[in-house]
């Protein structure tokens, strides 16, 4: 179900702490057919993100509770859509180990409103196609099993954990 027309309403979870700036990003994405709900701690994130599947989630790092890597590689293996890291620590290692944890982009604070809607696009445009495809989500090998959308591992029952490019 392609959901890239003006009409239709992308729900998203902001997890984040500075509630002046999650107030900003979501009054920016509402015109453009966002439904932001914005989640200020990270140890109620989890629960909050597989219980209520949204379209995408864009996750600070810096939390309370729960820091943003340890959410994306908690939800990645349950949760196939988009993940955005928003965050204030810029240093290429960061982005590195957020993008190995499952993250599927990396914007550094402060941000950029029109590119965090452009990449947020693009990743629930990619999103929607891959829903969409009649391509092969899951591969099963004897005791092995890959599956694409949530970008899960299991080895004889047992979940291997890997970065996105060993995946």
């Amino acid at each position: 179900m392609n959901k890239m027309n003006a009409v239709d309403t992308y729900k998203v979870i902001l997890v984040e702490d500075d509630v002046q700036l999650a107030g900003m990003v979501a009054q920016f994405l509402k015109p453009y057919g966002f439904e932001v709900t914005i989640e200020n701690r990270g140890d109620l994130a989890v629960d909050r993100i597989l219980r209520e599947q949204p379209d995408a989630v864009i996750l600070d790092v810096n939390l309370p509770g729960l820091d943003g890597f340890s959410i994306c590689r908690t939800v990645r293996s349950e949760f196939p859509g988009p993940v955005l890291i928003l965050t204030a620590r810029g240093d290429e290692v960061d982005e590195v180990v957020g993008l190995e944890v499952g993250a599927d982009d990396y914007l550094a604070k402060p941000v950029r409103p029109l590119a965090l809607l452009a990449r947020l696009k693009i990743h629930l445009k990619k999103a929607s196609q891959l829903e969409g495809a009649d391509a092969v989500s899951e591969i099963v090998v004897g005791s092995l099993k890959i599956d694409a959308r949530s970008q899960s591992v299991m080895l004889n029952d047992e979940e291997i954990h890997c970065s996105t490019a060993e995946f």
